[in-house]
């Protein structure tokens, strides 16, 4: 799924094969050029469900234009043309470009966003306006080659160096700018429940009750959660089992509907049905459980004894050690519950979830260094998250005071980035401090570092830190790597 609704890919990528030859063990352009992408946009502006299309195996200029690209091209959002000599002499790429063109101008979504296009013209060279394709007249493009004049070619820009972020930091921005516009994502409901992965199992149940389960299944997709629902009886025991034990793994709930029939009995277990198997697996896991029954059902209407038995037996038996809870309430009260459970689980699990987590803030100039640490972390088994970044400063401001104030481990990166800008983060994290100090709950952010990296030396002073918070200082300004000594330092909490 990607970010953009109604789209298998929000990007794809067109590019002449030779524009990203490298020698062997090496990646190419275009392949980092679409890494270094794909960390600013995921990480940087939390576009998770990010997807990017691009053909690792493109061919030679005279291959056949396939179905297969065909349909990527048609199922993309934006297009990213990476202009060079290669791509202009190219006619497969001429054919993706004309395809992307011609499809969206006969159907209603348009090439243009308001003010902006869905073709990126990514120039690799100083290739002459009146050179270029029909399709990328009138727009400038973004400008990824050396050239000082006019007439010179150029080069592309190197991956890492400071014209190449600059250069990408653009096209991020005009990527999130058209992300945001009104006109591309349809409104939030106002009744959806933030956007998280979270699921919940629908146990199978009695024929007379699928209706309702298929209504409550409706309602939980609305509140933006994933449904567990298509595990599609009749199976053998024990595969169905095992399938069972695998979803429950990846749900953080499971719901469970009864009535006074047991439900659909399992092909090769006399007496024993799907719901009642359904049931004791969930009982056995750590997840909570819901089991619900309509509000008049009575005992006496239940002919199957070790049905009726089961459901007295969880409505007045011994909860010890048992994490459900067991309602007798009718379906609008069921559904009303069911969503506050929800919402109260997916705050529990993000709260969690930040509390562990090392929150990595950097500024551009210091990005590859912030991947390089964020690497390290993660393979010591440490859950990482990057700040968020925007296009609007301000905005970029209170995205950082946002997640700041639900961990307990920050981190600034201070490198070829000036001091005002470290200044204003401390200043943020002051602010978050007292506000927590004020307030019932417990403080979260307990660890603040700065990671000094090349470029910091002492001739660039750190700004003065306020009594009230403990700021601890690593030095990294012996090497462009992230030392080992580093990582250290944070995991134990040790300062230089």
């Amino acid at each position: 799924m990607a970010e953009i609704t109604g789209y298998d890919y929000d990007i794809f990528i067109s590019y002449a094969h030779d524009d990203n030859h490298a020698p062997e063990g090496q990646a190419g352009w275009v392949e980092r050029f679409v890494a270094a992408l794909e960390s600013q946009l995921k990480y940087r502006r939390s576009f998770k469900k990010l997807e990017i299309w691009r053909d690792a195996h493109r061919m030679s200029g005279n291959t056949f234009f396939n179905n297969e690209i065909r349909k990527a091209v048609e199922a993309s959002f934006l297009f990213f043309a990476f202009l060079s000599t290669n791509y202009r002499n190219s006619c497969y790429c001429q054919q993706e470009l004309q395809a992307f063109s011609q499809f969206n101008q006969r159907h209603p979504r348009s090439l243009r966003i308001g003010n902006h296009s869905r073709i990126f013209n990514l120039r690799l060279r100083n290739i002459p306006h009146e050179q270029w394709p029909p399709e990328l007249q009138g727009m400038s493009g973004f400008e990824l080659f050396d050239a000082t004049s006019k007439n010179e070619m150029g080069f592309e820009l190197e991956p890492g160096d400071k014209d190449f972020s600059k250069q990408l930091r653009q096209v991020v921005d005009a990527v999130e700018k058209i992300f945001a516009h009104p006109d591309v994502q349809p409104p939030p409901q106002p009744d959806a429940l933030p956007s998280s992965e979270f699921s919940v199992f629908f146990a199978d149940v009695a024929d007379s009750l699928r209706s309702q389960r298929k209504q409550l299944i409706a309602e939980a997709e609305s509140w933006n959660i994933t449904p567990i629902h298509k595990i599609p009886p009749p199976w053998p025991a024990s595969e169905h089992t095992n399938r069972v034990s695998e979803v429950l793994q990846e749900a953080q709930l499971s719901i469970h509907l009864f009535n006074e029939w047991p439900g659909r009995e399992i092909e090769d277990q006399e007496d024993t049905t799907y719901a009642q198997v359904h049931l004791r697996q969930a009982l056995a896991c750590s997840i909570p459980q819901l089991i619900w029954v309509p509000k008049e059902l009575k005992p006496e209407t239940i002919e199957d004894p070790a049905h009726r038995n089961l459901l007295e037996d969880l409505e007045t038996g011994d909860r010890q050690g048992k994490n459900y809870k067991f309602m007798r309430c009718n379906p609008t009260e069921l559904k009303n519950y069911l969503k506050k459970r929800i919402e109260d689980l997916q705050s529990q699990v993000q709260q969690a979830a930040l509390a562990s987590t090392f929150l990595v803030d950097t500024h551009q100039k210091d990005q590859l260094q912030a991947f390089q640490l964020a690497q390290m972390l993660m393979e010591q088994g440490q859950s990482v998250e990057f700040s968020r970044e925007s296009f609007d400063p301000i905005r970029s401001l209170d995205l950082f005071a946002d997640m700041a104030q639900r961990v307990e481990n920050l981190i600034f990166l201070f490198g070829k980035v000036d001091t005002q800008w470290l200044r204003r983060r401390i200043e943020q994290v002051v602010n978050i401090v007292a506000a927590q100090l004020q307030t019932e709950d417990p403080a979260m952010l307990e660890n603040v570092w700065i990671l000094k990296l090349k470029g910091a030396e002492d001739s660039k002073p750190l700004p003065k830190f306020p009594r009230l918070l403990r700021i601890r200082t690593l030095d990294n300004t012996h090497s462009t790597n992230v030392d080992p000594a580093c990582l250290t330092q944070l995991l134990h909490g040790e300062t230089a």
